[in-house]
């Protein structure tokens, strides 16, 4: 009965996003970007969390870089190349689930 109780409790725990490791977000280079996506309080990994990867600048220009999932272990790697852009930009990284989800941005920065 106590095993039941804790079961249905896990399976409604919300998912919480950490970032493990990530790269210089710059113009013209290579960014990466590692994610966990674990349960809140279990801290028992998620799988299939949609990761997405994208790039807004502020003249409109909207590009999708990655597109992934976790793992068994709710990990994922998103590496992708970031175009050489001469206006500001965004690297945007949304990471969703039925238990949850969470947007992380980043700045771009420019070589001179």
């Amino acid at each position: 009965m106590i095993l039941d109780y804790l079961t249905s409790e896990s399976d409604g725990e919300k998912m919480v996003v950490s970032v493990l490791d990530q790269s210089e977000m710059a113009a013209g280079a290579s960014g990466r970007v590692q994610i966990k996506a674990a349960s809140e309080i279990s801290q028992s990994p998620v799988m299939g969390a949609q990761v997405q990867v994208t790039l807004a600048t502020s003249d409109g220009l909207v590009k999708q870089l990655f597109k992934g999932a976790t793992n068994a272990g709710g990990l994922c790697l998103a590496t992708f190349a970031i175009p050489a852009v001469s206006e500001s930009a965004v690297v945007i990284i949304d990471v969703s689930h039925p238990r949850g989800g969470k947007q992380l941005k980043y700045l771009v920065t420019r070589k001179p």
